[in-house]
C-alpha cells in the first residue's frame, strides 16, 4: 500500500543526486555494482524493440542489462533531464544512448525514457523503459530480442555467473 499523499519517502534532492550516480554506473557497464544495492524484489519492463521484456528480482534486471549489452554496443548513455516528484516515491528520466548494434554493426543515437517506482532508501521498485522502438528494430531484430531474453544464459561483461535462461522472466 501506498503511504499517505503527505509522507515524503525519499528527499527529492537526495534522489536526483543517487539517479545522476546510478546513470554514471550504468554508462561505465558498472550494472552488478548498481543492483548490489536494489531490491531483490526489483521489476523491470521495457518496450526495447517491440518485444516486451517484464523481469522480475535481480536476476531478472541482470537479464535484462545481459541482453541490453549483448545487443548494443552502447557508447554513450546520459541522462539529459531527470524529474523527481515532490515526494520522491517516483522519478522519469529522459536519456540520451548512442553506439551501435553488435547484430547489424549500424550506428544508432536515441533517447530513451525511464520511469521508476521508488521505495524508501531511494531503492527501486520498479523500472520501466519506453524506448523508440522501430529504431531497436532495426538494430536488434525482434527474433533476435526474443532469443536473447529466452533462450540464451546471458553472463554479463566482468561477471562470470550465468543466469539461467527464463528464470526470471515471468509476467508482472
Amino acid at each position: 500500500s501506498r503511504p499517505p499523499p503527505s509522507a515524503v519517502i525519499n528527499d527529492p534532492a537526495v534522489l536526483r543526486a543517487q539517479l545522476e550516480a546510478q546513470y554514471a554506473q550504468w554508462g561505465a557497464g558498472q550494472y552488478d555494482t548498481w543492483l548490489e544495492g536494489q531490491p531483490e524484489t526489483i521489476k523491470v519492463v521495457s518496450s526495447y524493440n517491440g518485444t516486451k521484456l517484464k523481469l522480475k528480482g535481480k536476476a531478472g534486471a541482470r537479464q535484462y542489462f545481459a541482453t541490453l549489452t549483448a545487443d548494443l554496443d552502447i557508447r554513450s548513455y546520459k541522462p539529459l533531464a531527470i524529474f523527481v516528484d515532490n515526494d520522491g516515491d517516483e522519478a522519469t528520466v529522459v536519456v540520451e544512448a548512442s553506439g551501435a548494434s553488435r547484430r547489424t554493426q549500424r550506428p544508432f543515437s536515441t533517447v530513451f525514457l525511464h520511469s521508476y517506482t521508488v521505495g524508501a532508501n531511494g531503492q527501486i521498485l520498479k523500472f520501466k523503459e519506453q524506448t523508440d522502438t522501430a529504431l531497436l528494430a532495426q538494430l536488434v531484430p525482434p527474433s533476435a530480442a526474443e532469443e536473447a531474453a529466452q533462450d540464451v544464459v546471458p553472463v554479463l561483461p566482468g561477471s562470470e555467473v550465468p543466469l539461467a535462461p527464463g528464470s526470471a522472466a515471468r509476467q508482472l
